[in-house]
């Protein structure tokens, strides 16, 4: 994306975030240098730059009809012409070669014009759509991010979930081998081991590419090559922080996205905007009045002018009255009321949507912190049952399946932790995305739950 359409904060940003990248390849990667980073390499966010910048000309093509029109025309020619006129005498003929021109420099200034004025209103609102369509495609841009890199951190968590599965699943076989070499084992605990260990390193495979394709997805987002060494990792801390809410309920936050959500901002002007066209096509039925201005030099600029040199100015009052097009104007109008019911109709459709949204962003984040306690609670439980199944199997009361179903329920519990720290995360920013309130601020408050992060007394959004 080419600096010059960014804000100069934002160039500062993404420049600070390429020279750390290329300066330092140990760097974790944080989310707020990660959205620098997007900012000034994602092509969605590019395109969307680009959209912005063409709604802006709308204004000045709207208010350009409401302004003089100056215009200047020249022509000059070759004549060569036989002219017969019958007199008392007769016929008489001449031959004619003469040169011609003419210039004119005309000036006209709109005074009644409903057309042009409902133009004028139609691109304000067009242009205020296309800066409102940025903003949301700007904080679509920090969900897609932060979705892609909690998606690369996940699938880290679970590809080095899968390697500890993998290595107690193996010390178990060893232990199971060796048991048997002695005698105090059995064939049947081995192949059941194996089998188990089988699956493990299919889950490990399958959880390294699932990482390489993340890691890929960010890339491209990132603009960047990015390692799985390069993320940070979260603070085991982070299960008993909260992140800060400024409304205590979803009703405050409803409320706030009704009023700031983009997406319905930019809805709504693209419902005024339906309504200055259905204005200028009505427009169609009424007269247009207008001031003009001119001067024009001719030289035997027709037949009737031959020889003749004029040079004329002009200061009138045109007026121009339509009488009947057809029905086409009506029929335009009639379309353009169709469309703004679309318009309107899409608006409520989209307001459901968004209050849909806060609902479900709304509950993922208030409950989340319970979730996690019950999920770290899970882990612990799921730990402890491990090793009590392990003593278990030495005083023959459990089996070795009961230590490959533990360890499993082990993995299973550690994965849905993981899960849910990060789906904490991800609801907590949709609430502010949802709501119209995100800032870049906001991944400052995210980035403090990676471990060595600071914690400072407050965090403000």
């Amino acid at each position: 994306m080419s600096m010059r359409l960014l804000s100069p904060r934002l160039r500062d940003l993404a420049a600070a975030a390429c020279l750390a990248l290329g300066t330092h390849a140990s760097h974790a990667l944080d989310l707020r240098e990660a959205h620098a980073l997007a900012i000034a390499h994602d092509p969605t966010l590019r395109a969307a730059v680009h959209e912005r910048e063409a709604a802006q000309a709308l204004r000045d093509m709207g208010r350009a009809g409401l302004l003089p029109q100056l215009s200047y025309s020249y022509s000059r020619g070759r004549n060569d012409s036989t002219v017969r006129q019958d007199t008392t005498l007769g016929e008489v003929r001449s031959e004619r070669r003469y040169d011609n021109y003419a210039s004119t420099l005309q000036l006209e200034q709109p005074l009644l014009d409903r057309a042009a004025w409902a133009r004028y209103q139609l691109g304000q609102s067009q242009a205020d759509a296309g800066l409102a369509r940025y903003r949301a495609q700007f904080q679509a841009l920090a969900q897609r991010l932060l979705q892609a890199y909690t998606a690369a951190l996940l699938a880290r968590d679970r590809d080095t979930l899968a390697q500890r599965q993998v290595q107690a699943i193996d010390a178990l076989l060893r232990q199971n081998q060796r048991l048997r070499a002695l005698g105090e084992g059995t064939a049947t605990d081995v192949l059941e081991t194996e089998a188990s260990l089988a699956a493990a390193q299919a889950e490990r495979i399958e959880a390294a590419d699932t990482l390489a394709l993340a890691l890929r997805e960010l890339e491209a987002i990132v603009g960047q090559p990015v390692a799985a060494h390069a993320l940070p990792a979260l603070a085991e801390t982070a299960q008993a922080q909260t992140l800060p809410l400024d409304w205590p309920d979803a009703e405050g936050w409803q409320q706030q996205a009704l009023a700031a959500n983009p997406q319905l901002q930019a809805q709504r002007l693209a419902v005024d905007a339906a309504g200055h066209e259905i204005a200028r096509q009505q427009a169609g039925h009424w007269p247009r009045v207008s001031l003009y201005a001119s001067h024009r030099r001719t030289d035997s600029d027709s037949e009737n002018t031959y020889g003749q040199n004029y040079r004329t100015n002009t200061v009138g009052v045109r007026l121009t009255v339509p009488l009947y097009a057809g029905g086409g104007i009506a029929a335009q109008a009639r379309q353009a009321a169709q469309s703004q019911a679309q318009a309107a109709a899409e608006l409520d459709a989209l307001a459901q949507q968004v209050s849909q949204d806060i609902a479900r962003a709304w509950r993922r984040t208030s409950s989340a912190q319970a979730v996690i306690a019950a999920r770290g609670q899970a882990v612990r439980h799921a730990d402890e049952q491990v090793r009590a199944t392990r003593l278990s199997v030495r005083g023959g009361e459990r089996v070795n399946t009961d230590v490959l179903a533990a360890e499993r329920q082990l993995h299973h519990a550690r994965v849905q932790l993981a899960e849910a720290r990060y789906t904490y995360l991800q609801a907590w920013l949709d609430l502010h995305l949802a709501s119209g309130q995100f800032e870049p601020a906001h991944l400052d408050a995210l980035d403090r739950q990676w471990a060595g992060a600071p914690a400072p007394a407050s965090v403000q959004p």
